[in-house]
């Protein structure tokens, strides 16, 4: 969601600020297995490409994005031109 935020009302500081402070405290805080970090800009690759899947075949959808409004449907396109487009911001 702070990505969205970030892309969608293009604030590109918002969402790496945001992403430094996760790392630093999952590392701090977390028993888990360490969080590789070079995979993280892959998992959220894959997440926008499957939202742009379903956005072109609503039928393939999340019952949430089949019922949503074509305005929202038309804001989930816009950040995923802007996203691809501030790759690596």
């Amino acid at each position: 969601m702070v990505l969205f935020g970030t892309v969608v009302n293009d604030r590109k500081s918002g969402y790496r600020k945001f992403e430094e402070a996760f790392v630093e405290g999952y590392c701090t805080y977390s028993t888990e297995t360490p969080l590789d970090l070079e995979a993280l800009p892959i998992f959220i690759d894959l997440r926008v490409n499957a939202l742009e899947t379903w956005l072109a075949n609503p039928g393939s959808a999340p019952a949430g994005m089949r019922s949503s409004t074509s305005e929202w449907r038309h804001t989930l396109r816009r950040f995923t031109e802007r996203y691809w487009d501030q790759v690596g911001f």
